[in-house]
């Protein structure tokens, strides 16, 4: 193989780890206000007695 091609593999392969670790971390960071949102209007309070 020539060093272009291999030059092009490693390059590849440091795009594709470097996308991994941007994708874990907008997950991260998305994931609490995701589900706050998603969670909206419902509170955390004591649960209601049914019944009398």
């Amino acid at each position: 193989m020539n060093t272009r091609g291999l030059m092009e593999l490693i390059v590849l392969n440091i795009g594709k780890d470097l996308m991994l670790v941007i994708m874990a971390l907008v997950s991260t960071f998305i994931a609490a206000p995701l589900i706050r949102w998603l969670m909206k209007g419902q509170e955390l309070g004591e649960p209601v007695a049914a019944g009398g």
